[in-house]
């Protein structure tokens, strides 16, 4: 996914599977942490669908961790069940400058 530095809000959206009822959603990157504004999601059958979204002020925190590479890895994860297995999806997100070229 590519989002560029100077735009607005941008949505992220984690579905996980095999969710037989609604739980908490946690949202991390190494770069920013916490990450604010999650939506929790609607639970319906066995899925869940969870929504972060990063803020302009983010996006600009996130491009300036880490000038050099445009790559941020985030992570959804929730924990279930008796014995409190953690469940993972990552997504990729490039965030670019327009005007700045990549080599």
């Amino acid at each position: 996914m590519e989002i560029y530095s100077v735009d607005n809000a941008h949505t992220i959206t984690c579905v996980l599977s095999e969710v037989y009822s609604k739980v908490t959603v946690m949202w991390t990157t190494a770069e920013l942490d916490p990450l604010t504004n999650i939506e929790q999601g609607e639970h319906s059958d066995t899925t869940q669908t969870s929504k972060l979204e990063l803020s302009t002020d983010q996006i600009k925190a996130l491009k300036a961790a880490n000038d050099q590479d445009p790559a941020h890895v985030i992570t959804c994860k929730i924990t279930v069940g008796s014995t409190s297995t953690d469940y993972t999806a990552t997504q990729t997100v490039n965030i670019y400058t327009p005007g700045n070229f990549i080599y």
